[in-house]
């Protein structure tokens, strides 16, 4: 799912997603959840000059170190928790991890509520 908010004049992309999960050690080209985002970062180039910055959340069902996040870097996005190395927001098997994710292009400012 995917819509724009207008904030102070500006439109700001949002969209959310269930990524899946894939076995450790898979390789990214056959990582469904890879795949997945890199699609995802496609729509959203797609509009880039409609707006101003995008969030994209959701269950991503990876690791911080993941291919996900790592292609979410290479396109510009970083995400809130980065700077919370224990943040966690499931546990499973009884381990808490972190899966769900908050990630905005790197443009917009994670201290305040105003866009750069």
């Amino acid at each position: 799912m995917k819509i724009a908010l207008e904030y102070d004049r500006n439109l700001l992309g949002v969209a959310n997603t269930l990524l899946r999960r894939d076995k450790p050690g898979t390789p990214s080209s056959k990582q469904v959840g890879y795949r997945q985002i890199l699609e995802l970062l496609d729509v959203c180039d797609r509009f880039a000059s409609a707006v101003h910055g995008w969030l994209l959340c959701g269950d991503f069902n990876c690791t911080a170190k993941s291919e996900v996040l790592i292609a979410l870097h290479k396109a510009a996005y970083d995400y809130a928790h980065a700077d919370c190395p224990g943040a966690r927001s499931c546990v499973a098997n009884g381990k808490a991890r972190l899966i769900d994710f908050l990630c905005h292009t790197q443009h917009l400012d994670r201290k305040s509520t105003r866009l750069n």
